[in-house]
């Protein structure tokens, strides 16, 4: 009998690539309103509710048992709380998928480990704190309250079919800017690719040396600004400005995502000895002409506030 898992979330992007993959060794469920998506192959049973509904989780649950829970959408403790009591210990292995913004840093000069003291909101981006905070309160409670957890923190994950887009969101504005702006303090990083974040997941099932621990897992590469850009080199030098992130948040002008930090990642390749993460300068530029070709089919994708220019005039940039 196959084993049964739970995708909640899975509707785009890495989870919907986990369940794809998934489905061909598990008898996969997931779980999602089906706002974005209401239609998987058939091998996939589609749970659609709310995961905020108490009665939609009690009606389509109330069968099932499952040997792993992937949660792949949480962004609060409640929505953590009510999925465990109406599961009420139906599952083997709760696998929590994190960020690395619950250690509000906008940059590190060291590699982060899994115990690193939590930033301060004051010196972290106005855009991303809510999130951070809520994102390290499901944490908590899972590690106080569930047996046989995983956590998994992930930096910015990039690749092909990203429905946030957020390689368009910067060359839309490289694009449409004569000055795009970003913070003085970034310098090296973390980031992930899809396939790569997918298969890290994967890696954590049924596996004992993941139960009841934190991981983070990213390339184990540090990226900077100019690895990232290196596809569009020659418009991100020409347009590229830095100015100290204290002073932009104070202009109105906050950026939609934090790059940093750098991620310490010996303990997840502890546990998994063998695994292999894609080289960057494949899916960098796939990326890249992924996003490339989804603005050539939609001009208007990015609206950019006219307010950036009108910051970087103010700051002589």
């Amino acid at each position: 009998m196959k084993k049964k898992i739970l995708i909640v979330g899975g509707a785009r992007f890495h989870g919907y690539e986990l369940l794809i993959k998934l489905s061909s060794i598990y008898e996969v469920y997931v779980l999602n309103r089906g706002n974005y998506r209401t239609e998987y192959p058939l091998s996939i049973k589609h749970l659609k509710a709310d995961r905020n509904s108490l009665e939609d989780l009690v009606n389509v649950t109330k069968t099932l048992q499952f040997d792993i829970i992937i949660d792949n959408n949480a962004y609060n403790k409640e929505q953590v709380s009510l999925l465990v009591k109406v599961l009420n210990k139906r599952f083997e292995q709760y696998i929590f998928i994190s960020s690395a913004a619950i250690y509000k840093r906008l940059y590190t000069t060291d590699a982060l480990t899994e115990t690193a003291i939590v930033g301060s909101d004051d010196n972290y981006s106005p855009n991303i704190i809510e999130y951070a905070t809520n994102k390290l309160e499901c944490e908590k409670f899972i590690q106080r309250e569930i047996k046989n957890y995983t956590i998994l923190r992930f930096p910015n994950i990039f690749g092909e079919k990203d429905f946030a887009h957020k390689i368009s969101y910067f060359l839309y504005r490289f694009n449409t800017l004569n000055r795009v702006l970003f913070e003085k303090e970034i310098d090296k990083f973390s980031l992930i690719y899809v396939h790569d974040a997918v298969n890290a997941i994967i890696s954590c099932i049924f596996q004992k040396q993941f139960y009841n621990e934190v991981f983070n897992v990213s390339d184990p590469r540090a990226f900077s600004l100019d690895d990232f850009f290196l596809p569009v080199e020659d418009i991100y030098k020409k347009k590229k400005f830095f100015k100290p992130a204290t002073l932009l948040w104070q202009k109105g002008y906050i950026p939609s995502f934090g790059w940093g930090p750098l991620l310490n990642m010996d303990k997840f390749l502890q546990a998994c000895d063998s695994f292999q993460f894609t080289p960057f300068e494949i899916w960098i530029d796939k990326s890249f002409q992924s996003e490339m070709a989804y603005l050539n089919e939609h001009q208007n994708v990015e609206k950019v506030n006219s307010y950036e220019e009108e910051v970087s005039n103010e700051l002589n940039c």
